[in-house]
């Protein structure tokens, strides 16, 4: 068959086609990358002001020792009853066990902040339409768990000596708290509830619900194996972590509520 002059069968099945669609994804790959590069920025910034947020309002409600202390005898006495206090042989598993005891402790100190921001980056970047999802969950999480601070200050089980746990981060370290309360930010008398296994739930979550490959369900290592080093650094209860999950629970199903709600009025948003 006969082509007109000029014109290349080539070019009319697949260079035509193909050429275009290279063109436009190269131009489209570096206008999403900077359009990235400036939501990341923004979203850094308003979660570090609600990260700050929420130690400032730990701070401000952590004069209440007392209460503190009567809530931890209230709930040793919850647990004891229902037979789910198991703090000491927790603590007794890593303290007769060589060098674990370091691994839990910077497990518990590095694990928490550092996964939780990894899997928000990745969140993010390459599935950024899940990611107001997550980025809401934990902060009306978090808001929540503030809520919690004030009106339930709970004394963390180091702290109680009738219990005569170590508290392994002062003993063997990497140490979190101040040892000047007047001039600390933190609050060690907000036990309940655990954001180190709620975030480390949130974690999971967002990767076996996101990700697709089989290995994805590994994620559930991660907050099983905080609620292990919070109860054996003797930092907190078993209901602490119940509670805590429960929490970022309950705050997924609030975003995705919204996200539902929100979606006739703005079909498909880019970054929520």
């Amino acid at each position: 068959m006969q082509t007109a002059p000029g014109i290349s069968t080539t070019s009319q099945h697949s260079g035509s086609p193909q050429e275009p669609l290279s063109r436009s994804r190269g131009r489209w790959g570096r206008r999403d990358w900077r359009a990235t590069a400036h939501v990341l920025v923004a979203e850094a910034l308003v979660l570090a002001l609600a990260w700050q947020a929420y130690r400032w309002g730990r701070y401000l409600v952590r004069d209440q020792q007392q209460a503190a202390f009567d809530n931890a005898d209230r709930l040793l006495a919850f647990e004891s009853f229902f037979g789910i206090q198991q703090l000491e042989r927790t603590q007794n598993l890593v303290l007769g066990s060589g060098g674990l005891i370091h691994v839990v402790n910077r497990y518990y100190v590095y694990t928490h902040v550092a996964v939780t921001v990894a899997t928000l980056v990745w969140l993010a970047v390459w599935h950024h339409h899940s990611y107001p999802r997550f980025r809401n969950a934990i902060v009306c999480a978090t808001g929540t768990g503030l809520l919690i601070h004030g009106l339930f200050p709970l004394a963390p089980p180091r702290m109680v000596q009738d219990l005569g746990l170590t508290d392994t981060l002062m003993v063997y370290g990497p140490s979190v708290y101040s040892p000047d309360q007047a001039a600390s930010i933190t609050n060690q008398f907000a036990a309940m509830p655990s954001f180190h296994v709620g975030w480390a739930v949130l974690v999971a979550l967002a990767v076996i619900t996101v990700a697709s490959s089989p290995w994805r369900w590994l994620a559930v290592i991660h907050p099983l194996m905080m609620s292990f080093c919070v109860m054996a650094t003797a930092n907190h209860y078993l209901t602490d972590a119940l509670i805590g999950a429960a929490v970022v629970a309950m705050g997924l199903q609030a975003s995705m509520a919204w996200e539902q709600r929100s979606v006739p009025r703005s079909p498909a948003p880019l970054w929520g």
